[in-house]
């Protein structure tokens, strides 16, 4: 019975410890792409004008000085894992590399995988959230979708976010509740 439980219990201490420390309020220009100031001293009046705004995590591609400015200011990276640079499925060689060097790293929140319709794609983005998982166990993996369909399928996902267009339809509580 032990062997046959000891797997479980590992696989529960992983995932607490995957488990961000804080509750992330997000500042956000898109994803798949890196529009924030590429000079650091506009980056840092950006990042001191966010926490301003009470925001404390910004969605950006990870670059150590990036890092050294966020930390100063207690603000939290979400890694754009969509960037060209450490694409998470066009250059996973860089993605891995990422990954490994940001072991227990606390200015980083979590990993951004994948923000779209899930669709066909979950077998792609399970086969993601595996490599975060095998190549950084202190963060989380973390997926956004606008639809729900085929969501459940994504295996081992640490951190869900529901978006949506509500104001192509005029509102968004219908699809809310």
């Amino acid at each position: 019975m032990a062997a046959v439980l000891a797997p479980m219990l590992q696989a529960d201490d992983a995932a607490a410890a995957r488990k961000p420390k804080r509750f992330a309020v997000i500042f956000n220009t898109g994803y798949a792409g890196d529009r924030l100031p590429k000079d650091p001293k506009s980056f840092e009046l950006l990042v001191r004008g966010i926490k301003k705004a009470h925001f404390n995590t910004i969605l950006c591609k990870y670059e150590d000085w990036r890092a050294e400015i966020c930390k100063k200011h207690g603000v939290q990276i979400f890694i754009d894992l969509l960037v060209s640079e450490n694409h998470i499925y066009e250059n996973v060689a860089a993605f891995k590399k990422l990954c490994m060097s940001l072991r227990g790293n606390e200015v980083i929140y979590d990993y951004h995988l994948w923000s779209d319709n899930i669709g066909g794609t979950y077998p792609g983005r399970s086969r993601d959230v595996r490599n975060v998982h095998e190549w950084d166990l202190t963060h989380a993996a973390y997926i956004g979708t606008c639809r729900m369909s085929r969501v459940n399928r994504v295996v081992g996902l640490d951190i869900l976010g529901y978006y949506d267009f509500h104001w192509a339809r005029g509102g968004h509580w219908g699809n809310v509740s």
